[in-house]
């Protein structure tokens, strides 16, 4: 495997009820991008970041790509703005299916951080009002 790199990924639910929690979240990721960079010295890391929201919003994923440029990553999800999402769960799978899919290296090490105030839709893991009781209508499972 390529044990020399460490690939992050970031997931944030950007929907209207993050306002509050929007600015702490982003300094969260910061932070967690900092202390991993000094934490593996020796390692290539690449970071990724996926802002979701709900299923009919327009602007329903933000997607920064893999990359070795620390900066530019933390750039963009400074840029993040809260809005959206009007049942409680969000597009939780979505989300993952978009991490999921990233570009990630062969053999790479591997970590997925998750910052959300709600579940994702279905009635297995959400029993109050929702859009989408039956679940994802793309079908991801969590």
């Amino acid at each position: 495997g390529n044990s020399k790199i460490l690939e992050l990924c970031l997931l944030l639910d950007c929907t209207g009820s993050m306002g509050s929690w929007i600015e702490r979240s982003k300094t969260t990721l910061k932070e967690i991008i900092q202390s991993v960079k000094k934490e593996n010295d020796s390692l290539v890391v690449r970071v990724c970041f996926v802002g979701y929201r709900d299923i009919k919003e327009s602007n329903r994923f933000d997607i920064f790509q893999f990359s070795e440029d620390l900066d530019a990553a933390v750039k963009f999800i400074s840029s993040m703005r809260a809005s959206g999402g009007n049942d409680h769960p969000e597009d939780v799978q979505g989300g993952l299916n978009h991490a999921l899919n990233m570009s990630w290296t062969e053999g790479s090490i591997r970590q997925l951080f998750l910052i959300c105030d709600a579940p994702g839709h279905g009635k297995d893991i959400w029993d109050g009002h929702d859009d989408y009781p039956s679940g994802s209508p793309d079908g991801h499972k969590i």
